[in-house]
């Protein structure tokens, strides 16, 4: 068929434009509009109509086989041709259909079955022929190798571009990038100080074992925007950026790889992570970062207790028999409620004002003795030996975790696993014991108490006392809480 005779018929049937761009800068629709311009003057050239609502557009989407963006327009194009509703298609290039030769191969497959012609650029391919197939064909695989070498190119660059320490991708939350004004290219990654506290506060709160919940509540109160610039909080955002290791410096390069899942494209990791520290400045020290990640790991953080612990001794002091106490508010015809601590069998209770300003003053006087305070100074003789020593300790037990989770996910022998696991066991103890020999947690420090700190000081008092609560007997009234409580000290001279 001779192209004027082709073009001729194209003056009488439906035409069809797809417009496509794989990414766009900037949210700039140039490129699409360009094909858009293009392809119309096309259809004005030869006389043709574009149907009503045949101009499909899929713009900031591949067609590589390494896209896990869906294009839906592409899907309405593909519907309309088999529903009869073209008799043409326009593309401003073959690979604005597709990249992959088999999926291409498809399409030209559904365009003849349907008799739909298809128009590439300024050439008409007569679908029966087997010297335009071929020529259409070979256009894919081109399409198809570029799109191959492309990615290959693409990662070795990330590899390179993570081997010399410069970020990839987005600026991550917390952290702005130095160009050169004239050049453009990338100098260094430092702090931003709008955002970088924000950072710094997630992560010393959750090193400290603040509920990720209560981090939410303070940052939405005092409407912080979130790192997409909107209000409110995710607890998998907060969770996000306690466990980057963007903020300790370290660049982290991890492979992935796109494959099927129930009909769609979805990127996965594929092999192991290589990290590359100190390649900008940390936002926050290691010691603090590590101590995060331990308690995120902490399966203690997993178990669902009858009662969240938020007081200083919910689930901190146990009755005599053995079993927690937690609050209870009982309000007994009174204007305002008064809370108490009562064990979950109910064999004792008291008021929880009462029982919290006894313990305080017996916190308080315990680490104003100066024999504790003798005891306390012994262990901590050397800081930064305990810093580096418990910074250690944190790094094997998250890596621990990681070869634990690598064992269940099936990339990890049984018998690696076990060697693994087994030395940094070994590697852990040891840390530990130096940490215990070199210092006290900072935590039992004198001086360093903060009672308004609920977190902290239910850390603090676990570690100093064993509280038991004992039941009074009916009838017994204004017992005092001496006479109803005895704290045991675990550490210090008196410890058993």
């Amino acid at each position: 068929m001779e192209a004027t005779e082709t073009a001729q018929e194209l003056g009488k049937l439906r035409l069809g434009l797809y417009l496509r761009e794989s990414r766009v800068a900037h949210g700039s629709t140039n490129e699409v509009e360009s094909q858009e311009d293009e392809g119309r003057e096309w259809a004005d050239d030869h006389n043709s109509t574009i149907a009503p609502d045949a101009i499909y557009v899929d713009n900031d989407k591949s067609a590589s086989d390494y896209s896990t963006k869906i294009r839906s327009d592409y899907f309405r194009l593909v519907s309309d041709i088999e529903a009869g509703k073209l008799d043409a298609i326009w593309l401003w290039s073959t690979s604005r259909s597709d990249r992959k030769v088999l999926n291409f191969a498809g399409f030209v497959d559904r365009c003849r079955k349907h008799s739909v012609k298809l128009v590439v650029g300024d050439r008409i391919f007569d679908l029966d022929n087997p010297i335009d197939l071929q020529a259409l064909l070979n256009s894919a695989v081109n399409d198809e190798v570029f799109s191959v070498q492309l990615s290959k190119n693409v990662k070795r660059g990330m590899k390179k571009q993570a081997r010399k320490g410069k970020p990839h991708s987005h600026t991550t939350y917390g952290f702005k990038r130095i160009y050169d004004p004239k050049t453009g290219e990338y100098i260094e990654q430092i702090a931003n100080e709008d955002t970088a506290p924000v950072v710094r506060d997630i992560i010393r709160s959750i090193a400290k074992a603040e509920d990720i919940s209560k981090i939410k509540a303070r940052l939405e109160k005092a409407k912080t925007p979130n790192p997409s610039g909107r209000q409110g909080w995710a607890r998998s955002v907060i969770r996000g950026i306690a466990t980057n290791k963007a903020y300790i410096g370290t660049r982290v390069h991890q492979p992935t790889k796109v494959v099927e899942r129930e009909g769609k494209k979805v990127r996965v990791k594929f092999g192991e992570p290589k990290e590359y520290p100190n390649s900008w400045d940390a936002l926050i020290d290691e010691e603090t970062f590590w101590k995060a990640q331990n308690v995120l790991s902490d399966p203690k953080r997993k178990t669902t207790r009858p009662s969240r612990a938020q007081h200083l001794l919910s689930y901190n002091a146990r009755c005599e028999c053995g079993e927690w106490v937690n609050t209870k508010d009982d309000k007994a015809q009174r204007r305002e409620k008064v809370r108490y601590y009562a064990c979950v069998k109910r064999h004792s209770s008291i008021k929880a004002d009462d029982l919290d300003e006894f313990v305080k003053a017996h916190v308080d006087a315990y680490l104003s003795r100066e024999d504790v305070r003798e005891f306390l100074r012994s262990r901590m003789s050397d800081d930064a030996a305990a810093i580096e020593a418990r910074t250690e300790a944190a790094k094997f037990r998250a890596k621990l975790t990681e070869i634990r989770d690598a064992h269940k996910a099936g990339r990890l022998e049984l018998d690696e696993y076990i060697e693994f696991r087994d030395d940094l066991k070994a590697k852990i103890a040891n840390a530990d014991e130096r940490a215990e020999q070199a210092a006290t947690p900072a935590i039992l420090r004198p001086g360093a108490v903060d009672w308004s700190d609920i977190p902290a000081a239910r850390r603090m008092v676990a570690e100093i006392y064993d509280i038991r609560l004992h039941p009074v007997g009916k009838g017994r009234r204004n017992v005092p809480v001496a006479d109803r409580v005895t704290l045991t000290p675990l550490i210090g001279p008196d410890a058993a």
